[in-house]
Order: structure tokens, then C-alpha cells, then sequence
């Protein structure tokens, strides 16, 4: 919560963020076509968009993993999406930074006296249609213009940050690149197990998959040889 009186919340340099993105972008660009929740692309100057988050877990749950089905039977193994050519990197903030907090309280002064703003920007937090939410953001960034992100409680983990930084005001040097690690690299999938098990999830193997699959495949695929293969 920013400090009583204040509008925005200070996000102070050196904080370190999460932020899985996908080649040929950098850890550190932001993305003009972003078209996630509160993207300014609608705003008066258009925003590109970097998005992140206070976990490693937050950043995989909110991107990669968002749409995984579980198996209903415990251990509730998933099977992933593909990762090849995606990135986690942890990155710093080189600089302090002015944002929203759209949380339950801090979206409580930016709102005011308008309780049906302060509810439907609540709501825009969860929706899973984003376009709704291009339009507030525009309006956000008209009405409080030093605003420099967003901030408000992931909809896939429900407990950490989801942050979203916008350029301007920032531009990519205001960021450093700490470490970046592949997707489908071991260090990337020890990341991914670590976000499933939080939600006592667990990925498939490639044996398993390869079981599971095989009831889905024609009779005769089945009993090819595969030793050439």
C-alpha cells in the first residue's frame, strides 16, 4: 500500500521480478503486441508491455502453464504444452518505479468515491477476456499519468504479484537481466516441477506419455518396430 495520501506505489530498485518471454525478444524487451490483461495498446501514446512476476511460480502459472488440465486421479500428472523457444529470466529494476496496486485495498484509492470503478476493476483482474480490460487501462493511464505498471494478485496462483510494466515511461534499460534459462533446459523444467508441486501437480515423464499415447495410436503403429527409429 502506498503511503497514506499517495496514489501510487513505489516498486524500488533492485527489486528482482520473474519474466518468461519467448525468442527472438530479450529478457528485457517489452512487447508493443502484448494483448494480456490491462495491455495499452487502446492509451494515447499506445504502451508496449513487459510483463512479470514476484515468483518464478507466478511467471510459469501466468503464462505456459495456464491452461494445463490435470488428471483427476492424485499425483494429477499434466501433460505440457510445448516450451521449445520459450525463457524464464530473473530480472532487476534498475531504477524506482511509480505503479498501481489493483489489489482488494490498493485499487481503493486510485478509485475514490466511484465504488462501481473500484468493483469493475476488481473484476478485471480475474476476467479471462481481456479486452474489457485494454479500455480501463487506457483510462488508468489518462487519469493517473505518472503511472509506470500495474500491480494486482495473480488469477492462476491467487496469492503472489502480477506485475506489468509499460513504455513508456520505462524502456528496456531500465531493467538488467540477471540469469535466463531455456524452457525445455533441466534447469527450466526443475522451475516448472517446482510450480506444479506447489499446486500438488507433477508433469508427465516421457514414459508415461508415451504409455498413455500409445491406447490413442492405430493397432499397427503399436507393434512397429521402433528400434530404427
Amino acid at each position: 500500500m502506498p503511503p497514506r495520501g499517495e496514489l501510487y506505489d513505489p516498486v524500488r530498485s533492485g527489486t528482482e521480478l520473474w519474466h518468461v518471454y519467448k525468442e527472438p525478444y530479450s529478457p528485457t524487451s517489452f512487447n508493443p503486441a502484448a494483448t494480456g490483461r490491462f495491455a495499452a495498446g487502446l492509451a494515447d501514446p499506445p504502451r508496449a508491455m513487459l510483463y512479470a512476476g514476484d515468483t518464478s511460480d507466478c511467471a510459469l502459472w501466468e503464462t505456459v502453464l495456464r491452461d494445463i488440465v490435470p488428471q483427476t486421479k492424485p499425483p494429477h500428472a499434466v501433460e505440457l504444452p510445448a516450451v521449445a523457444g520459450y525463457r524464464i529470466a530473473r530480472v532487476r529494476l534498475k531504477r524506482d518505479v511509480e505503479i498501481l496496486d489493483l489489489g482488494r485495498f490498493g485499487v481503493r484509492p486510485a478509485s475514490g468515491d466511484d465504488i462501481k470503478r473500484r468493483d469493475r476493476i476488481t473484476v478485471l483482474t480475474t476476467v479471462p477476456r481481456y479486452t474489457a480490460t485494454h479500455k480501463e487501462a487506457a483510462k488508468l493511464l489518462a487519469d493517473f499519468p505518472r503511472t509506470g505498471g500495474l500491480l494486482w494478485p495473480s488469477k492462476q496462483t491467487g496469492k503472489d504479484g502480477a506485475y506489468l510494466f509499460y513504455e513508456p515511461p520505462l524502456e528496456e534499460n531500465d531493467f538488467e537481466a540477471i540469469e535466463s534459462i531455456p524452457l525445455d533446459c533441466p534447469g527450466g523444467m526443475k522451475l516448472i516441477d517446482q510450480a506444479l508441486a506447489r499446486a500438488s501437480m507433477r508433469r508427465l515423464d516421457a514414459a508415461e506419455l508415451a504409455a498413455e499415447l500409445e491406447w490413442e495410436l492405430p493397432r499397427e503403429l503399436v507393434k512397429l518396430d521402433t528400434s530404427v527409429l
